[in-house]
């Protein structure tokens, strides 16, 4: 299935640099859903392969599924 997801607004801290070759691990949490419309906040936060933490920070989203 195919999700439209739209950011209304993003608060991104980026903590440390990631470089061509480097691995990183994305990691999203659903924080609040709104029980009205299809508006979410998440925690979100990118990690290098080494542990150090890259970006960290929050986002509200709009998500949609799309027709087939």
């Amino acid at each position: 299935m195919l999700i439209l997801l739209i950011l209304f607004q993003v608060n991104w801290n980026f903590r440390a640099p990631v470089r061509p070759g480097d691995t990183i691990t994305g990691e999203v949490t659903v924080t609040q859903v709104r029980p009205d419309k299809p508006i979410t906040d998440l925690d979100t936060r990118v990690v290098r392969g080494d542990g150090i933490v890259a970006l960290q920070g929050s986002a509200v989203c709009y998500t949609m599924p799309l027709a087939r």
